[in-house]
């Protein structure tokens, strides 16, 4: 019995195994990046953002035909909200018909994000997903993530950070400052954190990726920062900001530690709330 009983589970791991290794070969679609993202995105023009699109391989031996969508994921990335309007989104390539073996790249996809006050400074998120309808369903997701150009707010209601970006001079050579402004346009005081944050390797936040050409600060050194409140450490700051204003926050980099090429973030998190928002600090390579 006990004997019948392994030779049954040998038999069914095997055909898992066999069954597994098929639906790879007959659904055979890939890509050759798993994310896409779009920094310092200009407002009030029509970009063709396909040449950061990932091309599809159909690595089967059976014609596929692919339909591409796009969706708002069902969580975010902390200090990313979805993308509010799919109509900035524009493709003629929403359907693909790929030949065996045939790898494709995608070249018409445009985005449009309106020059509204509301939308500078932002983080948007959302899903490009390819399904195949043919000998088996498939769905593929790749995230995107938008991060559009900065511009002083002007906008009541804007809470949050500007720049959203800072760079730096090479990191080594001499010591640096830059500034960046975190905005209370509620009606009454509130507490923020603010702390420089890089992802670690082993969480949820390792598939975000670094810019082009820069990797993650690895360890919080060599850049402190600076403002009117209550200091933790050199890289962790309380600060009240009064309503309807903005508070300086003092980055600095030292000469001492190298920085060349490395980028954090800085954060802010207002008290009471679990939504985050940040500003990329870059050091140039």
């Amino acid at each position: 019995m006990l004997e019948h009983r392994i030779r049954t589970s040998i038999l069914t791991l095997l055909a898992c195994f066999l069954f597994f290794q098929s639906v790879n070969v007959w659904a055979g679609i890939y890509l050759d990046r798993d994310f896409i993202i779009l920094q310092k995105f200009q407002l009030g023009k029509k970009v063709n953002v396909a040449k950061s699109f990932p091309s599809i391989k159909n690595s089967s031996k059976y014609i596929q035909k692919c339909k591409v969508s796009f969706k708002n994921p069902s969580q975010y990335k902390r200090g990313y909200n979805g993308l509010p309007d799919f109509g900035w989104i524009a493709t003629q390539q929403k359907t693909l018909v790929l030949n065996p073996n045939q790898e494709l790249k995608l070249q018409d996809f445009y985005f449009f994000v309106p020059a509204e006050e509301r939308n500078y400074n932002q983080h948007f998120q959302t899903l490009m997903t390819i399904e195949t309808d043919e000998h088996m369903a498939l769905s593929i997701s790749v995230p995107i993530w938008i991060e559009t150009e900065s511009k002083k707010p002007n906008l009541p209601g804007f809470n949050g950070l500007y720049p959203s970006s800072i760079e730096f001079g090479k990191g080594g050579i001499k010591r640096e400052q830059r500034s960046v402004y975190v905005y209370n346009q509620e009606t009454k005081p509130v507490l923020y954190t603010i702390f420089v944050f890089t992802p670690p390797k082993r969480s949820g936040w390792a598939v975000m990726p670094p810019s082009a050409g820069y990797e993650w600060l690895g360890r919080v050194e060599g850049i402190t920062i600076e403002a009117k409140g209550r200091k933790i450490t050199d890289t962790r700051w309380e600060i009240l900001i009064k309503p309807k204003s903005a508070m300086e926050i003092k980055l600095r980099t030292s000469p001492d530690y190298s920085l060349k090429g490395k980028e954090a973030f800085l954060v802010a998190v207002a008290e009471n709330y679990d939504e985050w928002n940040f500003s990329r600090i870059q050091i140039k390579p």
